[in-house]
């Protein structure tokens, strides 16, 4: 097990992942998501026929979340069950919706703590030589395209506001038809970047193939 998934919950590490998934690893999470605890009750197969898919795709499901395999996967939610507290709230709290009777300072706190852990994800596994190295490219580029449809959409005008009041030439397409022009007309001098929440929005990876 790798040193991110003994820092962060197993949710963390679902949660980080989720977008990466191919099909059938993304289906063992969502069972993951309804139902936590399943692992520790169900065996290897008994999880892959719940999840519609095979033994083998939890074995590499296990290892893309950063566990060797299924049985360090139950280890971990065990720990998470056994360390209680902020730690294994997402136990009981994982896909919760709000009501309208709910306090507005408990809004407040699952809010604040989502937001939290979900900053302290991406710190962890942050690859910082990777990041210098697409800030170096941006840097240096002529032109730079950022593309995002939907609610990606508002992300890549903020990028685009922030880069462009520090003097870089960048533009944003949320409109596949105008973000394929563009990324026609680009070179080895200029850059592309793709916003996607999912990672599989089929009009953010055209532009990104053009």
């Amino acid at each position: 097990m790798t040193g991110a998934a003994k820092t962060f919950s197993v949710l963390d590490r679902i949660v980080t992942y989720q977008s990466q998934m191919p099909t059938t690893m993304a289906k063992i999470a969502a069972v993951l998501i309804d139902d936590p605890k399943a692992p520790l009750t169900l065996s290897i197969t008994e999880l892959a026929e719940r999840a519609g898919t095979s033994a083998a795709t939890v074995t590499r499901f296990c290892r893309l979340i950063g566990y060797a395999g299924f049985s360090e996967l139950r280890v971990g939610i065990a720990e998470d069950v056994g360390r209680g507290g902020s730690n294994a709230a997402w136990i009981a709290d994982i896909g919760r919706s709000f009501g309208p009777d709910d306090p507005p300072d408990g809004i407040r706190n699952t809010l604040l703590d989502t937001h939290v852990r979900s900053l302290q994800r991406t710190s962890a596994l942050l690859d910082i030589q990777a990041a210098m190295r697409v800030a170096a490219a941006i840097v240096r580029s002529r032109h730079l395209d950022v593309y995002g449809v939907g609610g990606s959409a508002l992300t890549a005008l903020e990028i685009e506001a922030r880069l462009y009041r520090i003097g870089v030439n960048v533009h944003t397409w949320a409109e596949v038809h105008n973000g394929l022009a563009s990324a026609a007309i680009l070179d080895r001098d200029c850059v592309a970047i793709g916003i996607s929440n999912t990672g599989r929005t089929d009009e953010t990876i055209q532009m990104l193939k053009r």
